[in-house]
């Protein structure tokens, strides 16, 4: 089988964006879920971008919860563009 790669961004039309997620997970064997709002403002522009992460049960001691997600915007973000993200933790995976 032949090597290929993938590029979902070859007219270079959106821009990635990286958020770091910090948080305490307890030890109370729940599933649990983070999820991240990223907003992107210019102008009239009002882009909200969403994702949710599941983190699986713990059942051992309390834990610092700590990685970083990369999500994608279209359009591309511009010099005067806006974006910021916020997180949350959460027993539900809805919004």
């Amino acid at each position: 089988m032949a090597d290929f790669s993938l590029d979902f961004d070859t007219p270079k039309s959106s821009s990635q964006r990286t958020v770091n997620v910090l948080g305490t997970i307890n030890s109370d064997n729940t599933q649990r879920y983070v999820r991240i709002k990223l907003t992107v403002t210019e102008g009239t522009r009002n882009d909200v971008y969403y994702r949710t992460i599941s983190i699986a049960p713990n059942a051992g001691a309390t834990y610092i919860y700590h990685a970083t997600y990369n999500i994608a915007i279209v359009p591309k973000i511009r010099d005067t563009s806006v974006p910021s993200a916020t997180y949350a933790f959460s027993l539900t995976a809805q919004a």
